[in-house]
């Protein structure tokens, strides 16, 4: 499983909430959710680690965010350095 880095804006706040305590701590699959169409079942059965997938999503463009399946916010795809990040613009 890759490494996940999660950076907070620098003006969110610097401590958390002290509501909820054991729900802040809980931890969830968050999936970003791409549109690929035209996909055969073929290709996708050929599919195998470093198969590229092109999609008609653009670098700046909004994506959903879902945490266990449940829609949560709407993302944007940003370049860092070498690595591809999702930068939060909206809540759901």
């Amino acid at each position: 499983m890759s490494e996940i880095a999660v950076r907070a804006p620098e003006h969110a706040p610097a401590k958390e909430p002290d509501c909820w305590p054991e729900l802040l701590r809980a931890t969830g699959t968050l999936s970003v959710e791409l549109a690929v169409t035209g996909l055969t079942v073929r290709e996708l059965y050929r599919m195998a680690p470093g198969t590229l997938v092109e999609t008609s999503v653009m670098e700046a463009a909004t994506v959903p965010l879902r945490v266990n399946g449940q829609l949560i916010a709407f993302g944007e795809f940003q370049a860092v350095g070498e690595r591809l990040a999702v930068r939060v613009a909206e809540i759901a």
